[in-house]
């Protein structure tokens, strides 16, 4: 499963991102706090599968759905 999966207003845990992620985005990533162990909360879906609001720490991030589903979750 990825953080796509996770459904408005629940929290996972951030197993490890795709290893065939663009190593920039996935440093980016990992300095915004989408790393392993990090627990997310999606905060909002927006409509025509645009991007995903999610929570990290104390920071709110948007991901578009084909970065999102690079994220695996445990």
């Amino acid at each position: 499963m990825t953080i796509c999966d996770v459904p408005v207003k629940q929290q996972a845990t951030i197993a490890r991102l795709c290893p065939n992620l663009d190593s920039a985005v996935a440093q980016r990533l990992e300095e915004m706090g989408f790393a392993e162990n990090a627990l997310i909360t999606c905060i909002r879906r927006t409509p025509f599968n645009g991007p995903i609001v999610y929570q990290v720490g104390g920071c709110v991030y948007s991901l578009e759905p084909a970065i999102a589903k690079r994220i695996y979750i445990a």
